[in-house]
């Protein structure tokens, strides 16, 4: 028995004695299902917006009436650390007269390595009347669109990143051109036209912005 005991304690001092296991050091991304996620940071200019199908619905022009939006295309530039090139946002819902109201579509990030494909919604809060630019048929009001609650999900992809897969959020701004009724949206301020405040002073070429936010994986 004494022997024994000897013996544990000499077992246990040699192994008190060798050199302890390095510890992994803690990687700076989230570990999600094995798989590690990418901080996405993300600079997104709004450069056009198209047709798609935009009705009033109710008592239009005079009374309660909101606009419905179906298929509207718009897009432009990304510029991350992860996606560089262009993309297409095709969007609907239902909005007020001053443009405010929810959307929701589907986006496509477009570059030289690979297509990003997913969705989004957002609120768009009441516009700010903010100037005017000047084109050929007279003068045209620009409003300020500010998005709240926005939030995409990135769910396929092709080329390098055809197992994409991410969430997060975005705001920004876009500065919409109104028609010379000042009720249909026929344009952006994307930079290339100098917008002017109501006291007639410049205020500058604006550029219609968003900011996204995210994690990802599988890229």
């Amino acid at each position: 028995m004494k022997k024994l005991l000897v013996g544990l304690l000499v077992s246990v001092i040699l192994l008190a004695a060798l050199p302890a296991a390095p510890v992994a050091a803690v990687p700076d991304k989230t570990d999600l299902k094995g798989s590690f996620a990418t901080d996405l940071n993300a600079i997104l200019t709004i450069d056009y917006i198209g047709e798609g199908s935009v009705r009033p619905v109710g008592d239009y022009p005079d009374g309660k009436y909101k606009w419905m939006v179906k298929d509207r295309p718009t897009g432009g530039s990304i510029t991350s650390n992860v996606f560089n090139g262009s993309y297409e946002l095709v969007y609907s819902g239902i909005l007020n007269p001053d443009q405010s109201g929810s959307v929701h579509g589907d986006m496509t990030i477009k570059t030289a390595i690979g297509n990003a494909i997913g969705n989004i919604r957002a609120d768009v809060g009441a516009t700010v009347p903010t100037g005017f630019v000047l084109r050929a048929d007279g003068p045209h009001t620009v409003l300020t669109a500010t998005l709240s609650d926005a939030r995409f999900l990135l769910n396929s992809g092709t080329g390098a990143y055809k197992k994409a897969k991410g969430t997060g959020t975005f705001e920004g701004a876009a500065y919409l051109i109104l028609d010379s009724t000042n009720q249909h949206v026929i344009g952006l301020a994307n930079g290339s036209e100098m917008v002017i405040g109501f006291d007639g002073q410049p205020i500058g070429l604006l550029i219609s912005q968003i900011t996204l936010k995210g994690k990802l994986l599988g890229v």
